[in-house]
């Protein structure tokens, strides 16, 4: 399992979803995340995909992880199952590729329709 702390509470922290996050998924194994990482956290809970704690209370969070460890499989059956929402492939640059291709000829488009 990976975890990390950023040892910062600030909301750029709290909401993000940093690439350690994507990186752990992506190599197959379940994190811990800090309940205050609401982003993370949302994404653990929905797929679950690892284990949120809550670092001010060891006794809990000592717990859910060792019940994590008890049902590693279905975490590890789980990550495996979502971590293609969390891989950049082939498919996903052509989309946002097609995305940015588009906006651009909408943006510009508009832009000489207004001059």
């Amino acid at each position: 399992m990976s975890y990390g702390s950023f040892g910062n509470e600030e909301k750029n922290y709290i909401y993000s979803l940093p690439h350690k996050f994507f990186d752990s998924i992506a190599a197959g194994t379940p994190v811990i995340v800090r309940r205050d990482f609401v982003s993370m956290a949302k994404e653990v809970k929905n797929y679950n995909i690892g284990v949120i704690i809550d670092p001010n209370n060891v006794e809990d969070s000592v717990k859910r992880i060792l019940k994590a460890y008890e049902n590693y499989n279905e975490l590890l059956k789980n990550v495996e199952k979502f971590k293609n929402l969390y891989i950049w492939d082939k498919e996903k640059e052509e989309n946002f590729l097609n995305f940015i291709t588009n906006f651009n000829k909408i943006t510009f488009n508009h832009i000489n329709y207004i001059i």
